[in-house]
C-alpha cells in the first residue's frame, strides 16, 4: 500500500470495508475510455464490441477527414497537422476511436494518384507509410483506427467522394490489399463502405445491392458494376485479416429496415452495422425511428453511428441521438474533427481542439460520461470491541462509463481516500 491513504492516517482501531456499487440502467454499455495504450485488440461478441480482457468497448470518437482528398487535390497526405500532438488533442476529448477515411487510388498508386507535389511526391508507398503512421499515432493514445472506405470510381476514372457505390474494379483489390497490411493489428476496424446512394430499385433491392453489389449509373461516372460489400467482406479475409468489419445500408447509410435480411455472412461473426444519423435527412430523425430501425438490429449487433450531426451549427439532435445511444448501448462518432472555418458540421476551429458553437455540445456530453460522482455512505458495526465502518460508494449510473479494472479500481480507492481522510479527521 502507498503512504499516505486513510488507512494510515490515524492508529486507532477501527477497520474500514469499502464497497462500490455500480448501478446501471438496462440498456446501458459500458465503454472502454483509452484503456490498454498498448496491445489494443477489438471484437464481436453477441450484439457488443469487446476489448482483449472481455470487457465491453462502446466506441466514442470522430471522423478526421483529409486523407481521402488531399492526396487527389494537392499531393498532400491530409488536411491539418496529423502529428502526435495533434492526435492527442483528439484524446483530450475522450474519445476511444478515430476514423480515417481513405482513397483507394491513393493507396494502390493507380490513376495518376497521389498526384505529384506535396509530401507524398505523387508516391503510393508514402501514402500507405502516412497510413500506418497515423494509426500507430492513434494507437499510442489508446484509440481504435477505423480504416474507411470512403469512395469509388471504375476503370481509369479517379474516386470521387458522391460516388454511389464502391467499384468492382479496384474495391476488392484495394480492400485485399489494405486488410493484408494491417492483418497484424487486432486493433483495426474496416469500414466496407461509407455511404452507399442512389442505389436503383426499391429499399429492399437497394440493401441486397449493398450486400452483393449491383450495376449502377452515376450521374458523373457513368455505369459500371460495383462491388458489394460480400464482396469486400471475402477481400478482407481472403488476406488474412480476422477484424471487425461494418457493414453500411442504403440512403447514405440511414435505410435499415432490410439489414438484418442482408447481413454480411462473415464465418467469423465479425460484423457490425455502420449508420448515419443525420437531422433531417432520410430514415433516421427521431428516437422512434432510431427504435424501430436500429433496435432490432442492435438486438443481434454491435451498431455504430460512425458519422452524426446536424446543419446550422446546433447540437440539440445530436445531443438527443448521443442520449438514446448512451442508453442503448450504441457507439458514436460525430462529424467531424475538421477545421472548415465553420461550426457546420465542424467539431473544432483548431487541432488543439478548441471546439466550435457546435462541438462544446459534443466535447461537453462525452466529459459527462466520465464525470466521477461517488457518494460516502457509512454504516457502524461495533464487533469484538472494534469499529467496523462500511462505506458504499455509489456511481452516478449515467455518468459511469468505465470497465471494472485495476486501473479504475485504483483510481476508485484514491477518491474514496479523499473522503475518508476527510472523515477520520473530523472523527
Amino acid at each position: 500500500m502507498r503512504s499516505g491513504r486513510w488507512w494510515h492516517s490515524r492508529p486507532v482501531k477501527v477497520r474500514v470495508l469499502v464497497s462500490v456499487l455500480f448501478i446501471l440502467p438496462i440498456g446501458l454499455a459500458i465503454t472502454s475510455p483509452r484503456a490498454h495504450a498498448s496491445g489494443l485488440s477489438i471484437r464481436v461478441v453477441g450484439n457488443h464490441l469487446v476489448d482483449g480482457a472481455g470487457q465491453t468497448v462502446r466506441l466514442i470518437g470522430s471522423t478526421r477527414p483529409g486523407s481521402v482528398y488531399t492526396c487527389k487535390s494537392n499531393g498532400y497526405f491530409t488536411e491539418g497537422p496529423w502529428d502526435q500532438a495533434a492526435v492527442d488533442a483528439m484524446a483530450s476529448w475522450h474519445f476511444n476511436a478515430v476514423r480515417i477515411p481513405l482513397n483507394e487510388d491513393c493507396w494502390l498508386g493507380i490513376n495518376g494518384l497521389p498526384i505529384a507535389g506535396g509530401d507524398l511526391h505523387g508516391s503510393a508507398a508514402l501514402y500507405r507509410a502516412d497510413v500506418h503512421e497515423f494509426v500507430a499515432e492513434i494507437e499510442r493514445d489508446g484509440m481504435y483506427p477505423i480504416l474507411d472506405n470512403r469512395d469509388a470510381a471504375p476503370g481509369t476514372q479517379q474516386p470521387i467522394l458522391t460516388a454511389e457505390m464502391p467499384d468492382a474494379d479496384h474495391a476488392p483489390t484495394f480492400m485485399a490489399s489494405l486488410a493484408a497490411s494491417f492483418s497484424g493489428d487486432p486493433a483495426v476496424i474496416f469500414d466496407l463502405y461509407n455511404e452507399p446512394n442512389h442505389i436503383p430499385g426499391t429499399s429492399q433491392q437497394q440493401m441486397a445491392c449493398v450486400r452483393d453489389g449491383c450495376a449502377i449509373t452515376d450521374p458523373q461516372m457513368g455505369t459500371y458494376q460495383s462491388a458489394g460489400e460480400q464482396s469486400l467482406l471475402d477481400a478482407v479475409r481472403g488476406a488474412g485479416a480476422t477484424q471487425v468489419v461494418l457493414e453500411s445500408a442504403p440512403t447514405y447509410a440511414s435505410d435499415f429496415r432490410y439489414w438484418l435480411q442482408y447481413t454480411l455472412n462473415d464465418p467469423l461473426g465479425q460484423v457490425a452495422a455502420s449508420a448515419h444519423p443525420y437531422q433531417a435527412q432520410y430514415w433516421l430523425n427521431t428516437p422512434a425511428e432510431w427504435d424501430a430501425y436500429l433496435g432490432p438490429v442492435l438486438q443481434r449487433h454491435p451498431v455504430v453511428a460512425t458519422e452524426l450531426g446536424e446543419r446550422g451549427c446546433g447540437y440539440t439532435y445530436t445531443d438527443s441521438f448521443m442520449s438514446w445511444a448512451d442508453l442503448h448501448g450504441v457507439s458514436y462518432m460525430p462529424f467531424g474533427w475538421i477545421v472548415w472555418g465553420g461550426c457546420d458540421v465542424s467539431l473544432i476551429s483548431d487541432y488543439s481542439g478548441t471546439p466550435t458553437s457546435y462541438g462544446i455540445g459534443v466535447r461537453d456530453h462525452i466529459a459527462a460520461l466520465f464525470q466521477w460522482g461517488p457518494v460516502a455512505k457509512n454504516r457502524v458495526n461495533n464487533r469484538g470491541g472494534t469499529q467496523w465502518h462500511t462505506f458504499v460508494l455509489v456511481l452516478n449510473p449515467l455518468t459511469y462509463a468505465e470497465p471494472l479494472s485495476a486501473v479504475l479500481m485504483d483510481r476508485l480507492l484514491d477518491r474514496a481516500s479523499v473522503s475518508l481522510n476527510r472523515w477520520m479527521r473530523a472523527r
